[in-house]
């Protein structure tokens, strides 16, 4: 299943910023996961196997290589910001600066406040219409089939608290959606 995002982020933006796909730390939190169905795509338009690191049975993530003293996505091209794989890039790359966040038993969805353009338009029309987007989307059969096939996409981000904003609460069990924060367990 081809799974094809509307993003959130004008391209011209995205093009602009150097904040996405580097990461200071190799083990960074930040570093995209990636599900097996994907890789095999991804492996299928010519790419190698050792650019991508498996984390346990399950848990794979892009691997990382060394520009300038930054680590970066291996399919970035730094000079142009454009990614090699844009158009099979994984859920996690097409999803972020929307993250699906693991707390306890729950998953929600959240977003990083460090992408200057979410910043910008947090409290704005065009955000609440994109959430709005995003709840339908992930409610999907086969969306909420792959990330409940997937679980490891949902991180724990704790010790980024002061980055991330809490959005809403998927339902665990069925992956669809609680439109009341107070059924979700929050700390």
């Amino acid at each position: 299943m081809k799974i094809k995002l509307k993003q959130f982020i004008p391209k011209e933006c995205c093009l602009k910023c150097d904040g996405c796909c580097r990461f200071i730390d190799k083990k960074s939190q930040w570093v995209p996961r990636i599900a097996k169905s994907e890789i095999l795509k991804i492996l299928k338009s010519g790419f190698p196997q050792h650019l991508f690191s498996k984390l346990n049975k399950n848990d794979n993530q892009l691997n990382l290589v060394n520009y300038k003293g930054i680590n970066i996505c291996a399919f970035l091209f730094p000079q142009t910001n454009r990614c090699k794989i844009y158009n099979n890039r994984p859920f996690d790359c097409q999803l972020y600066p929307f993250i699906l966040m693991r707390n306890r038993e729950k998953i929600f969805l959240s977003v990083h406040l460090a992408c200057p353009f979410v910043k910008e338009n947090l409290e704005k029309r065009e955000f609440k219409n994109y959430l709005t987007y995003l709840k339908e989307f992930l409610n999907k059969k086969g969306i909420s089939s792959f990330i409940r096939k997937n679980i490891f996409l949902a991180q724990d981000y704790d010790n980024f608290q002061d980055e991330i904003k809490l959005l809403f609460c998927l339902d665990n069990k069925k992956l669809s959606l609680h439109e009341n924060k107070a059924s979700c367990v929050q700390r």
